[in-house]
């Protein structure tokens, strides 16, 4: 199956598991986790034979439990987040948490937090995520050399006080979300 620009392979029962995921990246690289895609395979497993309500999906980033919320709706327990540097992994960035961070991207400084959720993330509060060209920098903070596995970025602006609108650099990917 795609999501995006990437593919996800699925099969039933590995051991331990109910099923299993890989999910590979336009570019051919292997990526560990992606919440979107391991709702898609719940959802295959749940149709081609394996109904039941909590499924165990083995992933690169260890099981994950999805439980099923309704017609194709799947909740994922992603696990604990961490903000150290050798979760994501980060290089050239402390020894402590990575909250509230300088990072220098391409000559320009941001304040950064990376957390790691299965899968690496870059998160950056910004005034206006419209006027920022996603294009032209989001490949700086993805390939930077503090990021030896490559970063998902997103760009952050507080809207109100129950309102955030972010745009996102997944990989390989652009792509933009308004939450």
């Amino acid at each position: 199956m795609c999501i995006r620009d990437s593919i996800c392979i699925c099969a039933a029962q590995s051991a331990g598991a109910d099923g299993m995921m890989r999910i590979f990246n336009a570019d051919g690289s292997e990526g560990r986790m992606c919440g979107n895609g391991i709702r898609c395979v719940a959802e295959w497993l749940y149709t081609h034979g394996v109904q039941k309500e909590q499924l165990a999906i083995d992933t690169l980033s260890g099981l994950k439990t999805v439980t099923h919320k309704g017609a194709g709706l799947w909740q994922v327990e992603m696990g604990a987040y961490s903000a150290m540097p050798a979760d994501l992994p980060a290089v050239n960035m402390g020894d402590g948490v990575l909250v509230d961070k300088t990072l220098t991207v391409d000559g320009k400084d941001w304040q950064v937090t990376c957390i790691s959720v299965g899968n690496p993330h870059c998160v950056t509060v910004v005034e206006d995520v419209d006027s920022l060209k996603l294009e032209e920098i989001g490949p700086g903070f993805e390939h930077h050399a503090n990021f030896p596995e490559r970063i998902n970025t997103e760009f952050v602006q507080v809207v109100d006080a129950t309102h955030l609108k972010m745009r996102a650099v997944s990989y390989t990917h652009l792509r933009a979300h308004e939450t």
